[in-house]
């Protein structure tokens, strides 16, 4: 660590004194990556971003092999090599933070490339060719995806975020989308996957938390805060989706579904299905319309195959084309389906309806958090007052999902047996919702609704 710094320039030829360590054998690149994975085992996390800024912007830095492997890129005019180095080495460092405990330096990292000396001038060549491409990689989509990564520090599970934007409490979604890129890096693609599943499962755990301190005597917003945008109409809504599992559990029924079709013709599969998903809400009255323009589009679907026996892959692209019908069909802007039913007030049913399909083939699931990244996506490009009942509905899937993890169980305790459901409507305030770890649960059912309260909630 106490090695003298070199600039573009002084870089002395290796190959010719470490031949063991022969550059050759590395493409300018690897030989980067490599150093970096290196330091950021060995090091402490201030001294990597130092050198991290030393090699990328200031170009002085303690190794000179990978300052030499950084001017050839450079004098080279390979300005893609020099950004997708730039990426990897980001992804690489940050990677290790994470699965290390020492996420908080992340932000730091994506941070530097807005020191001010990038739109500084310089004398020397290399190092205003180095700043053009600097700024242009920061005005790219590539910087934007970094980005996510730092916001996650300031993603806040509550209603108010000062420093970020209404996106940033679906952070998880994005993230889910890149870590399924087959174009970006391992170290990206791994470190979505990792900070998404964190992101879910502290959702998760403030939400069941908050249902079991709120309804306390002497309960404190500030030491446990409402993690949704809800207030205190979240305690309803969340009853009101429990009680849909009373008798018989969403995850039995599909199962059920699934049991009736094997063996069956494709066209009778897509009867089934029409009414699988949308059974449950025919009385009301914008129904017809949706459940024409859905019939319309599945009767049409793979027509050529409906005399064959539904597979699961038949079953599988049937599901994860429906899911585009209900989000978006070309991965751009909402469907026509999306806009009438989030437009109409009805995203618990919209919400419902795409936790079917993943329930029937659980391997559209990445398909669907595909298709709400995409969302998100487009609705961050609109003034936030225009998109209040898109943010409506991803609030209200991202607590049904929360709901029916596999980890936590809700469920309903009867507090007021005098006050019963009048003609089979459902009174949520007779009812006091429960939450818990499934490890500890005294049954293992999702959802049950019981009429007695048995032990503790957590």
């Amino acid at each position: 660590m106490g090695a003298t710094n070199l600039q573009l320039g002084q870089v002395a030829r290796l190959d010719s004194l470490h031949p063991s360590h022969s550059r050759g054998r590395l493409q300018p690149q690897e030989i980067i990556h490599r150093y970096l994975q290196d330091i950021v085992r060995d090091w402490v996390p201030e001294d990597v971003l130092c050198e991290f800024k030393n090699l990328f912007i200031h170009a002085n830095t303690k190794r000179a092999e990978a300052l030499q492997a950084l001017q050839d890129i450079v004098r080279g005019n390979q300005e893609q090599h020099f950004i997708s180095t730039i990426e990897r080495s980001s992804y690489i460092i940050l990677n290790y933070w994470e699965l290390n405990g020492q996420a908080q330096f992340i932000p730091q990292l994506v941070q530097s490339f807005g020191d001010p000396t990038i739109k500084g001038s310089s004398v020397s060549p290399v190092l205003r060719r180095v700043r053009t491409w600097l700024k242009r990689f920061v005005a790219s989509p590539a910087y934007q995806e970094l980005m996510l990564f730092a916001a996650r520090s300031r993603a806040s599970e509550t209603p108010d975020l000062p420093q970020g934007k209404w996106s940033d409490r679906y952070l998880a979604y994005k993230l889910a989308a890149q870590s399924l890129n087959v174009h970006k890096s391992g170290e990206q693609r791994e470190l979505a996957r990792v900070v998404a599943g964190k992101h879910k499962d502290h959702f998760k755990f403030a939400l069941a938390k908050y249902v079991t301190r709120c309804q306390s005597v002497g309960y404190d917003d500030r030491t446990c805060p409402n993690p949704t945008i809800f207030g205190d109409s979240i305690l309803r809504l969340m009853k009101t989706i429990v009680v849909k599992q009373q008798g018989m559990s969403s995850a039995k029924i599909a199962q059920m579904f699934v049991e009736r079709s094997t063996g069956a013709s494709y066209a009778s599969f897509k009867t089934g299905l029409q009414q699988y998903l949308f059974g449950a809400c025919q009385k009301q009255g914008w129904a017809t319309q949706l459940t024409w323009e859905f019939s319309r589009k599945l009767n049409a679907l793979y027509r050529e195959k409906n005399t064959a026996t539904v597979n699961e892959s038949l079953r599988f692209r049937t599901c994860t084309r429906a899911i585009e019908w209900l989000t978006t069909e070309n991965h751009r802007e909402p469907s026509q389906l999306f806009h009438f039913l989030v437009s109409r007030g009805n995203p618990l049913t919209l919400a419902f309806v795409l936790l079917k399909l993943v329930f029937i083939d659980p391997h559209s699931h990445t398909h669907l958090e595909r298709c709400i990244a995409d969302l998100i996506l487009y609705y961050e490009g609109l003034p936030e007052a225009d998109c209040q009942e898109a943010i409506q509905f991803f609030e209200v899937f991202k607590i049904l999902c929360a709901i029916y993890a596999e980890d936590v169980e809700y469920t309903l305790v009867k507090v007021k047996p005098g006050d019963a459901n009048r003609a089979g409507s459902f009174n949520p305030n007779a009812y006091r919702l429960f939450a818990r770890l499934k490890s500890d649960a005294a049954t293992p059912a999702s959802g049950k609704v019981r009429e007695k309260a048995s032990g503790k909630p957590c």
